[in-house]
């Protein structure tokens, strides 16, 4: 079933109509909204320090390679060189957000 165009020109004309009507509650009465946001925000930074904290956990690689054979060491270092460079980005996100 498709939409008419006057369908389409409706529905367009309620979507203008609640974007209107909520920028102006922003407008209005932002402390909310600013809140709400400086929250996420906060548990964003969160999720990333206990993310980076995660990946920068030290493992003994030498005790970890006495119970690895050798065909495995090879996955092993991928799985090494993927956490450093997500523990690289995590901290360059957040160094960002320390300058700031």
């Amino acid at each position: 079933m498709t939409k008419t165009t006057e369908e389409k020109i409706n529905a367009y004309a309620r979507l203008v109509t609640i974007n209107a009507i909520s920028k102006a509650r922003v407008e209005s009465n932002p402390g909310p909204y600013i809140k709400a946001a400086l929250d996420q925000a906060h548990r964003y930074r969160q999720a990333l320090e206990q993310a980076r904290q995660a990946l920068a956990g030290e493992v003994v690689i030498e005790e970890v390679d006495r119970f690895i054979p050798l065909e495995y060491r090879g996955i092993r270092e991928e799985a090494l060189a993927r956490n450093r460079a997500a523990q690289d980005i995590i901290n360059e996100a957040l160094s960002e957000r320390r300058k700031r």
